[in-house]
């Protein structure tokens, strides 16, 4: 394993700035811990000396100044900045989560709208608040808060002159993307629980024993057996059968069922913790489309028989197939034909437009408090 060598240098100087509203040059004491890492000490020195320079460029602290209490845009932006890129971090992988549990049918549809929906509508907040952070609303507050700083010899200045163009640092003009970054956050909250609102406007029913819970004529949803296996690999496959009935028990039709089919041929290579993995089988039904006997809008009995074979561990090396029947009933509501096609592909378009909206206007937060501290005016350091 090759080693890693880490370099830290303590970085003690002042930083000055030029106060954009009054003209006043004032510095204070900037100290910062910056490390380096590399494959030996000289390469690891090497590029601790390169983030020194980085921060010595990029970072500042939060100070006011001391004649008209203005905080400069590269403090504000840095904050901000910070605060947007891990709020956009924090969605993005919350947001993959869902999706990826979502499409491993860990979570129905309907279940996953109200997670996906709220992560959303929390990053909108989120991103609004420090939007409508601004340390600049007080600068009276600010002058005090300087002066006081002034007098414990933490800030140095030389005084300038407040004008009225100091309003204009107050409030920063924003860019028309910077401007329509949070309504199409909170468009894409919206969005993400669209599915549901729409579900609930047609009157289509949930199932909660069914993935996706619509299931209309001529749809196909996975109904999850009761029982769970032990098997090599999670490695099974199975031979189903569906019949549906009606609630008093009588047959109406059979219904075309298919099931997992793993192929684990006369030997497994497995690691000692994949021996004895659980899982719980399925069954994919898909309803008769509408026909002869419709049966949008009623209640039916879904019967299904599941003969499954699983290797199953024998002694330390060898495995046997193991063979075991299951059954389960399940009610299904029946909506209108083609509802649950319709609600599961709506449901992916828009949960993936709420997720990628999220993570776009994110970056275009960040962009704009990159903007904002673009505008200050360069920084001096000094010992």
């Amino acid at each position: 394993m090759a080693t890693t060598y880490t370099s830290t240098i303590e970085v003690k100087c002042r930083k000055e700035h030029t106060c954009l509203g009054c003209g006043a040059v004032y510095s204070y004491p900037f100290f910062r811990k910056v490390k380096g890492q590399g494959g030996s000490a000289e390469r690891a020195k090497i590029v601790a000396q390169k983030n020194v320079a980085a921060v010595l460029e990029r970072e500042v602290d939060l100070q006011p100044c001391p004649t008209c209490g203005l905080y400069q845009p590269d403090m504000i932006g840095q904050q901000r900045r910070r605060r947007h890129v891990i709020i956009t971090w924090i969605g993005l992988v919350t947001l993959t989560a869902l999706l990826i549990v979502r499409l491993a049918y860990g979570m129905r549809a309907n279940e996953a709208t109200q997670f996906i929906s709220i992560a959303c509508l929390a990053a909108f907040v989120a991103h609004m608040l420090v939007e409508r952070s601004n340390p600049n609303r007080d600068l009276m507050g600010n002058t005090t808060l300087a002066a006081d700083r002034v007098a414990e010899g933490t800030i140095q200045f030389k005084p300038g002159r407040v004008g009225p163009q100091i309003d204009d640092f107050i409030n920063p003009p924003k860019s028309t993307l910077h401007r329509m970054a949070l309504p199409l956050l909170l468009f894409g909250a919206g969005l993400a629980y669209s599915p549901e609102f729409i579900r609930s406007q047609n009157h289509w029913p949930l199932n909660p024993d069914c993935y996706p819970p619509v299931v209309g004529a001529g749809d196909s949803t996975r109904i999850y057996m009761d029982d769970r296996i032990n098997s090599v690999k999670g490695y099974w496959r199975g031979s189903p059968n569906a019949l549906l009935q009606t609630p008093d028990g009588k047959p109406i039709m059979e219904a075309n069922a298919t099931t997992n089919q793993n192929d684990w041929g006369s030997s497994i290579s497995a690691k000692s913790s994949e021996k004895n993995t659980g899982s719980t089988p399925w069954v994919e039904v898909t309803l008769p489309a509408a026909g002869k006997k419709d049966l949008a809008g009623q209640t039916v009995h879904c019967v299904l028989d599941l003969k499954v074979d699983f290797p199953e561990m024998q002694g330390s090396s060898n495995f046997v197939t193991h063979h075991s029947t299951m059954s389960r009933t399940v009610d299904i509501r029946v909506a209108p034909a083609g509802s649950g096609t319709r609600y599961n592909q709506w449901w992916w378009e828009s949960s993936l437009v709420g997720a990628f909206l999220v993570v776009a206007c994110g970056i275009i937060l960040v962009k704009a408090a990159r903007a904002l501290q673009r505008r200050a005016t360069p920084t001096r350091t000094f010992v």
